[in-house]
Formats: C-alpha cells, structure tokens, sequence
C-alpha cells in the first residue's frame, strides 16, 4: 500500500517484496501492474531490472530479514545519487520495550529475525556502507496501551520458551544474530547445523518458519 499511496500523490514508485501473495495482492487488487516485483531470499532481493537512480529508498521491516545487512546496504550504493535519503525501519535494542522485557522481548523471534541493531550498530552498518547517519525517529504511531504490552510480553514469554537465547557474556550487547534451535523432548537441543538442512532438502523450511 505504500507504493499505491506514494504513486497516488506523483511519485514513480517501485517497490518489492519476497511474499508472492502480497505482490499478488499490490499487482491485481491495487492495480500496481509491473510497479511491484517479487524477489527470492538471500541475497536475491533486488530484481534485475531494477536501474537508474532514486531520490529515496525505503527499508520497511526489512533489514533484520535479510542475512547480510551490510551487503544489502552496499548493493544500493549504486542506485543512490548524492541527494537520495535511505529510510530504514527496524527494532532497536535500544528501546524502552527491549530495557523493560529483556530476552522476552517481543521481537526476540530467532526464525524470521536474524539481526538486532542498537544506535551504535546502526550508525556503523551506514558508515561501512557509505551512508551518512542523518538522524533517528522512534515510531510512535502504535500508543503502548496495558493491553498491547500485555499482549507483547505474552508473545515474548511464548518465544522464550520455544527458543533458547545464547549470547558471550558481555558489558552491553552491541548485536545480535539468533539461530533457531530445536528443543526435542528426548534428545534435547538440536543446533540449527543438524535439522536445518534436512528441513530444506524436505521442502519444509518455508513450513519451519511460518509456524515459529
């Protein structure tokens, strides 16, 4: 919807996405057309025929997806000019939520989320990147109502109890980068380097991650 908004006001927007269902959706229900393209995981997450230069980049929900950030970033150097502004939204360890809920923090999800970015580590990862770190705006358009942290710590408490948390011991964590385990009732925790494999040669990877 936000490439419909943003065409909708004069911007020639573009935009992608890795769930075929969603392009689906922006393609025929919003009538993007070839606006919007479908890209595959890892590090195919930029159709080929993306060219030419744009005035902004938008990283919605994105970055802690991808398993090389500082590639990513680097792999849009070329489609930047020197006036384009790069727009990223992520969660931050340095959030009142992460201080208040620790490792049950609702977005400690080892399956879908593979980095976790503080002020620091975002401000590196543009620098290494060539980017200019401008400034940093907390999202305020979701009130912290009693129900929602409620309904948060719940998630987090369910995560932690399904995943394990392991981390070097430390003053302050500067990153974060989570691999799912799995805790079999009999042969205990199965690291990632076992049944990951399997999973994907059983075509059931996909599966994996929509049910954690």
């Amino acid at each position: 919807e936000f490439v419909a908004r943003a065409r909708a006001v004069g911007f020639d927007a573009v935009g992608v996405d890795r769930s075929p269902e969603r392009v689906q959706h922006a393609q025929s229900t919003l009538g993007l057309g070839g606006a919007v393209q479908c890209v595959g995981d890892g590090e195919d997450w930029l159709p080929e025929q993306l060219s030419g230069t744009y005035d902004a980049i938008t990283l919605f929900d994105v970055i802690e997806h991808l398993p090389d950030p500082l590639g990513a970033l680097r792999k849009l150097r070329p489609h930047c000019h020197a006036d384009t502004k790069l727009f990223v939204h992520t969660m931050s360890l340095d959030s009142k939520t992460f201080e208040v809920f620790g490792v049950n923090w609702y977005y400690m999800h080892p399956a879908i989320h593979l980095f976790y970015f503080s002020d620091h580590t975002m401000a590196e990862l543009y620098r290494r990147s060539g980017f200019e770190h401008l400034a940093k705006v907390n999202d305020h358009s979701r009130p912290p109502t009693m129900l929602r942290l409620l309904r948060a710590r719940w998630i987090g408490w369910c995560h932690r109890l399904l995943f394990k948390i392991y981390a070097c011991p430390a003053s302050r964590w500067r990153y974060a980068q989570p691999l799912l385990r799995w805790l079999h009732p009999n042969l205990g925790i199965i690291p990632p380097t076992t049944f990951i494999r399997d999973a994907e040669m059983a075509g059931l990877i996909r599966t994996l991650g929509s049910w954690a």
